[in-house]
Formats: structure tokens, C-alpha cells, sequence
């Protein structure tokens, strides 16, 4: 898990194959492939037991993590509940424990998490009308391994799963 940027750079190096993302490269395509795998809602996830879900504080305001997603701002309709700036954090475990451990809200996809939104873990205090698009991207003057190739069929296979949509640039 990193950001777009840093695998961009990766990618264009030699250092990995592919790399799939929720931020869409906005740099020169002309070498490279890119996958528009679906699209994915973007939510504002809390605790079950988060005080804006039981409303015993809804006045306050919280620490926002977020996976990096460069340029995607917050929405308007939360942004009363942000303490300051939102926190990068490049490690979904971190992400994953503050969020069900504190009273952090964690702005990302549904679809990044849906085992701990159906066992309870989190919950979608707000769904935004704005999607994230989900994209892989590979140099076209290198053939992926079989490996890479595998990874990617199940990527497609996931997102179809939960988007229902699927298409290549």
C-alpha cells in the first residue's frame, strides 16, 4: 500500500510490474496500460460504538486517517466532523486498528473492507455521491509475468464482485 505517486515512479523505473490504485495516473499514458477496473464509493467508516454513531458526541470533532489518494478532498458534508487536516497513513493494518480501536474516522472505500463491515467492526457513517476509480496500471512494452497476471485476474474478479462493472482504457 502506497501512493500513486511513489508507484508511478516505481512503475516507470522497472521496480514492479503493475500496480493497481484509487489514484488514476495523471501523467503521459503513451507507455503505459491502464485498467479502469471499477469504481468504488467513498465512505466516511467509524467503530460501531463511535460517538457519532451513538450520539453521544456529535458536537465533537475527530482525526481523520485516509490511505494517501492525493488531491481527493474531503467532502463538504463531513468536514464539521475533521479535527484538523487528515492523516496519511500508508498501512492498512494501522489503518484498520486505529479506526476500530479509536474514535479516528477513516475516509476510504467500502470495498476496502467489507469482512469487518459485515462482521460489525466498522460502520459507514456517511457514503459520498463521489466514487473512486480503482485502476491497474503496467508498462505496454512488458509482458507481465504469470504471476502478475494471476494477481490482476483476481483483482478483476473482486472488484466485478463488488462493483458489478469492469472495463480497460
Amino acid at each position: 500500500m502506497r501512493d500513486g505517486e511513489a508507484l508511478w515512479g516505481m512503475l516507470m523505473a522497472g521496480e514492479i510490474e503493475f500496480f493497481a490504485s484509487a489514484d488514476p495516473p495523471l501523467h503521459d499514458l503513451s507507455r503505459v496500460s491502464v485498467e479502469v477496473l471499477g469504481n468504488s464509493p467513498l465512505c466516511l467508516l467509524v467503530r460501531r460504538d463511535h460517538p457519532l454513531v451513538t450520539g453521544s458526541n456529535i458536537t465533537s470533532q475527530f482525526p481523520l486517517v485516509r490511505a494517501s489518494w492525493a488531491g481527493l478532498k474531503v467532502p463538504d458534508e463531513v468536514r464539521h466532523w475533521v479535527l484538523n487536516e487528515a492523516n496519511i497513513i500508508e498501512d492498512f493494518a494501522v489503518l484498520e486498528k486505529l479506526t476500530t480501536t479509536t474514535d479516528c474516522m477513516w475516509l476510504a472505500s467500502a470495498h476496502a473492507v467489507p469482512q469487518m463491515l459485515q462482521r460489525g467492526d466498522l460502520v459507514e457513517l456517511f457514503r459520498s455521491e463521489r466514487t473512486v476509480e480503482l485502476v491497474v496500471c503496467s508498462l505496454k512494452r512488458r509482458s507481465l509475468s504469470l504471476l502478475a497476471r494471476a494477481i490482476i485476474q483476481h483483482l478483476r474478479s473482486q472488484v466485478l464482485l463488488m462493483t458489478g462493472a469492469t472495463h480497460t482504457l
